[in-house]
């Protein structure tokens, strides 16, 4: 494959297609706030490098795809790994992000006698509350994100689509809180989450978002 493939804006859709598996141009356009006919032209480059297949309009990484990568990401963050301020702010990151999963799991969910069952969204109260909680660390985490962002810039799309998908949820389209379908607090976060950790070096330590 050419050198060029490092480029920033055709890391972040490469990126992007590992991240949610399988997608189209327009979510991926959406994800990496390029626009369209960029992300169009992207996908065709990185097809002809064998680096995704598409069918129809869905498209995947391939084993070399997902390698290369890894690849890139060693290369282009190789020096702000095992760096003590990054250290630092990881150790602030993953209690924020294992507190996200407690709500999330919280919207999802009642206890109704200590037993856990799905949350049918009648009780307005609680869902306010639940809400309000992820409202918070949101904020928290749009904070961490522009702490990180003055060395990875591309990590700042997060901030936004997080914040979007709050705002959706506010307007009152639920989905937007962890619907997997949408790009939803849940679905941004989790990519986030893959993301800082392949930035940092790192490996997933639980089986949370």
């Amino acid at each position: 494959m050419s050198a060029d493939v490092s480029d920033e804006k055709t890391y972040a859709v490469l990126t992007a297609i590992l991240l949610k598996k399988v997608s189209d141009a327009s979510a991926l356009s959406e994800a990496t706030g390029l626009p369209l006919d960029d992300t169009g032209r992207i996908l065709g480059e990185l097809e002809k490098r064998q680096a995704v297949f598409s069918m129809n309009s869905s498209v995947m990484a391939t084993e070399s795809g997902t390698a290369l990568v890894k690849e890139i990401a060693a290369r282009n963050y190789g020096e702000l790994r095992g760096d003590p301020e990054l250290e630092r702010w990881h150790a602030r990151f993953e209690p924020l992000n294992r507190q996200f999963l407690s709500a999330v799991t919280a919207w999802q969910t009642v206890d109704v006698g200590g037993t856990k069952l799905s949350n049918d969204h009648s009780d307005s109260e609680y869902d306010d509350k639940v809400r309000s909680r992820l409202d918070g660390l949101v904020n928290k985490m749009s904070h961490l994100l522009e702490e990180i962002g003055a060395k990875v810039p591309r990590l700042l799309r997060y901030r936004d689509r997080l914040n979007g998908a709050l705002d959706k949820s506010y307007a009152g389209d639920s989905r937007f809180i962890s619907d997997v379908r949408v790009d939803s607090l849940h679905t941004v976060w989790f990519e986030m989450h893959e993301d800082v950790l392949l930035v940092l070096g790192k490996e997933r330590t639980d089986a949370g978002g």
